[in-house]
C-alpha cells in the first residue's frame, strides 16, 4: 500500500512579488504613521489634561471636550465652517457642472465663449508670473536689491 502526502502548494510568482513591493514600502508606511500618528495621538493625550504655564498637568479627562461642545461660540464657529465649506464646495460643482454640460453642446458662438470662461483661470498664473518677473527685475528689482545687499550677484 503506498500513500501520497500533501505538499502545500509553493507561492506562485505573484504572490512572492506582492511580498516584495510591501518590503519596498514599508519603510515609507512607518516613517508616515510614525509622522502622522504620534502627533495625532499626542494631542489626543494632552487634551485630557488641564495645562497652565508654570504649573503641573492636572488630569481633567473629557471635561475639555465637554466644555468645548457647550461653548456657544466654537459651536457658531463649527457652524461658520460647515456653511463656508458648502458654499466653497456645492456651488463651484454646480456651476462647473452645469458649465460643462452648456459648453459641451454645438452652438455658435462655442469657442468664444470657452476662451472668455476660461480666462480668468489663465489670467492667475500669468499674473503671478508678472509678479515673480517684477520682483527679480536685475535694476529694480526688491529680490535682486535683497540679495546685493548680502553680497550675492543677481
Amino acid at each position: 500500500m503506498t500513500r501520497t502526502i500533501a505538499t502545500r502548494p509553493r507561492a506562485g510568482f505573484l504572490a512572492r512579488r506582492r511580498r516584495s513591493y510591501f518590503l519596498f514600502i514599508a519603510p515609507a508606511l512607518i516613517l508616515i504613521s510614525a509622522v502622522i500618528l504620534f502627533p495625532w495621538l499626542f494631542t489626543v493625550w494632552m487634551s485630557a489634561f488641564d495645562w497652565r504655564i508654570g504649573s503641573v498637568a492636572h488630569f481633567v479627562g473629557i471635561e475639555n471636550y465637554v466644555k468645548l461642545a457647550t461653548n456657544q461660540r466654537f459651536l457658531e464657529a463649527i457652524f461658520h465652517t460647515f456653511y463656508f465649506t458648502l458654499l466653497a464646495v456645492v456651488f463651484p460643482l454646480l456651476l462647473g457642472t452645469a458649465a460643462a454640460l452648456i459648453f459641451h453642446r454645438q452652438f455658435p458662438f462655442r469657442g468664444l465663449l470657452r476662451a472668455i470662461f476660461t480666462m480668468p483661470m489663465m489670467a492667475t498664473p500669468v499674473a503671478v508670473a508678472l509678479v515673480w518677473t517684477m520682483m527679480f527685475h536685475p535694476q529694480q528689482g526688491v529680490l535682486n536689491y535683497l540679495l546685493s545687499l548680502a553680497g550675492l550677484p543677481p
